[in-house]
């Protein structure tokens, strides 16, 4: 847990950015601290929105895939980014990792993308 914490990045996000999009690599995931931020797939209406204690881009770094939807913030937001290769020692060596492809095997099948 330690290396997680000494390894976490804080990033401002402006309203209106765009924090993730859709069909890049994806390389970092990402903590909500402060904001708000919506989820959309292939520019569709907002199918979620995320705030404070959210999290995404969990599946691109487990699956190794293209990013699944476009993550953009709706005010300013503060976020934290840990990096793909802490990310997947830390779900790796943990007990939840079984728990955690479940989940993403279950976004990816309702054709959920929230995690990006």
């Amino acid at each position: 847990m330690e290396g997680l914490v000494r390894s976490a990045r804080e990033v401002q996000v402006p309203a209106q950015s765009v924090v993730v999009q859709q069909g890049e690599t994806g390389d970092l995931y990402y903590l909500v601290a402060e904001g708000q931020l919506e989820v959309t797939d292939l520019g569709s209406p907002a199918r979620r929105s995320l705030g404070p204690g959210s999290a995404f881009g969990e599946i691109a770094l487990l699956r190794d895939i293209p990013r699944t939807a476009t993550v953009t913030a709706v005010e300013p937001s503060r976020l934290w980014t840990i990096d793909r290769r802490t990310f997947l020692q830390t779900v790796a060596g943990s007990s939840g990792a079984e728990l955690a492809s479940r989940h993403v095997d279950s976004l990816l099948s309702r054709g959920g993308a929230a995690g990006t």
